[in-house]
């Protein structure tokens, strides 16, 4: 399972990708495989789980 995913010309999909592989695999390894921190997998994990897909957009500041 060396799937890199950072070639993702979409964010949404990208973070999407990530949130469902760390539902699969744990935060530790979706982090690894979209070399992000384990705090960035958490932060769409958590914002996925409250908002749903929603809360995988960008947001303004």
């Amino acid at each position: 399972m060396e799937v890199r995913y950072k070639v993702m010309s979409n964010v949404f999909d990208f973070r999407l990708e990530m949130v469902c592989s760390a539902q699969k695999y744990g935060i530790t390894e979706a982090a690894r495989l979209f070399e992000v921190s384990r705090p960035a997998v958490h932060k769409w994990v958590g914002r996925f789980d409250l908002e749903g897909l929603q809360g995988l957009n960008d947001r303004s500041r």
